[in-house]
């Protein structure tokens, strides 16, 4: 059934979310069955009582079980969405866990995290890089000004994952626009009906 793997990368605030939930209402407007995996961050952080990622990140240990338990829901749902749909949409991907593990975990623990999610990060069948953009932000939960830092971190995502387009800063429009030509110049991508787009974990 299922058509693409589809993830949606970058560091912070490079617009994943938002590229994710326009292409998914986009593809499910053209007739395909569409199935959203969240970013998890957030719900596994208010699970684990976690208010700020900074706080978290002074605590090896407690981050390191963060870091798994992302890792594991994601895997979960993109493994039982695949059954069910004819493109899977992830908001941030594998590799996003792998970075930020190397960046904040000891050498021990970020093994282990890279160790795993390397196993299934060939299983995208395309990954849109997103380039960071030139934004602050402060949602409560992450807080983020240093664009030049945020670079850094979209070169080392580069460098993990095997295959990607990059997609540069530009509108969201455009952007999206970019990525369904990418996508749908591929004959196998026929609708199938009924119309159907799943945002539920």
């Amino acid at each position: 059934m299922l058509l693409m793997l589809i993830g949606i990368g970058g560091p912070t605030l490079s617009g994943k979310t938002t590229m994710t939930l326009k292409l998914c209402e986009e593809l499910a407007e053209r007739g395909f069955r569409v199935g959203l995996v969240p970013e998890f961050a957030k719900t596994v952080a208010k699970e684990m009582g976690i208010s700020k990622v900074e706080d978290v990140r002074r605590n090896p240990e407690k981050y390191f079980q963060f870091e798994l338990e992302v890792l594991l829901k994601k895997l979960t749902l993109e493994e039982r969405l695949r059954e069910r749909f004819d493109f899977v949409v992830s908001d941030t991907t594998l590799a996003e866990i792998i970075l930020y593990s190397k960046l904040y975990l000891p050498n021990n623990f970020s093994r282990i995290v890279e160790s795993i999610a390397k196993k299934y990060l060939k299983r995208y069948d395309v990954v849109f890089l997103l380039e960071p953009l030139n934004v602050q932000s402060n949602d409560g939960f992450r807080s983020e000004r240093d664009v030049a830092n945020r670079r850094k971190h979209y070169a080392i995502l580069k460098r993990i994952y095997p295959k990607f387009v990059e997609i540069p800063v530009a509108s969201v429009d455009e952007r999206l626009e970019w990525i369904l030509d990418e996508l749908l110049q591929n004959d196998r991508t026929t609708p199938s009906n009924p119309v159907h787009f799943d945002s539920s974990p």
